[in-house]
C-alpha cells in the first residue's frame, strides 16, 4: 500500500488553477500539471541520466481512468496519484542501476517488486514486451504507464477474491472491465 503523503500548498494551488471552476483536470490539463511537478524532481536524478520526466497524454489518460472517475481527475484523487508517482519514480531511480534514464527486463522486474508488484517470470517478460522502446528499455514514462495498469489491475481484482487464498473469480463482464479499463 503506498502511503498518503499531503500535498504541498503550491502544487495545490496549482492543481486547482489549472482545474478551474470545474475543479477537476481533464488529461492534458494533468499533463502540465505533472510537467512542471516533476521538472524540481530532474534536479534531483542522477548527473548521467538523459531521459527527462515527461508523461505523455495518452499515459494521463490512462492515469484519470485508475485514479479518477472517468475524464477528469479531483483533487482528492489527484493526491492518491501523487502519493503514487513519488513512489513510481524514487523505485525508478533506484533500479535504473545505471543512471541512464531507462531499465532493462532486470531493472525493470527489481522495481516492480519492489513496488509491490510480486509477479512471475512469465509476467514480467510480457510486461517487459509491452512497455519496452526498440532499444528494449523501457523509460520513466512507460515504467509509470505499467505501474498504473498493474495498480488498476491489483485494485479492480481485489474486490474479486473468492475466500482467502489469493483466487479472483470474475465474471465474463467484470474480466472485459479490467481489460479495458485498466
Amino acid at each position: 500500500m503506498v502511503p498518503y503523503k499531503p500535498l504541498e500548498l503550491e502544487l495545490a494551488q496549482l492543481f486547482l488553477e489549472l482545474a478551474g471552476e470545474e475543479e477537476e483536470l481533464n488529461a492534458y490539463q494533468l499533463q502540465t500539471l505533472l510537467s512542471i511537478a516533476l521538472e524540481p524532481a530532474r534536479t534531483n536524478i542522477r548527473p548521467n541520466t538523459r531521459t527527462p520526466r515527461e508523461i505523455g497524454v495518452r499515459t494521463c489518460e490512462q492515469l484519470l481512468r485508475c485514479f479518477g472517475h472517468g475524464p477528469s481527475l479531483a483533487l482528492h484523487h489527484f493526491q492518491q496519484l501523487w502519493s503514487h508517482l513519488l513512489v513510481w519514480q524514487a523505485t525508478f531511480d533506484k533500479f535504473d542501476e545505471d543512471s541512464s534514464g531507462t531499465m532493462n527486463s532486470y531493472e525493470l522486474r527489481l522495481a516492480l517488486n519492489a513496488a509491490g508488484f510480486h509477479l512471475n517470470n512469465q509476467l514480467t517478460q510480457a510486461l517487459t514486451s509491452r512497455y519496452r522502446d526498440s532499444r528494449l528499455r523501457v523509460d520513466f514514462e512507460r515504467f509509470v504507464s505499467c505501474a498504473a495498469q498493474l495498480t488498476c489491475i491489483f485494485r479492480h481484482c481485489s474486490q474479486h477474491l473468492d475466500g482467502g487464498e489469493g483466487v479472483v473469480c470474475l465474471t465474463r463482464r467484470q474480466w472485459m472491465e479490467v481489460a479495458t479499463f485498466s
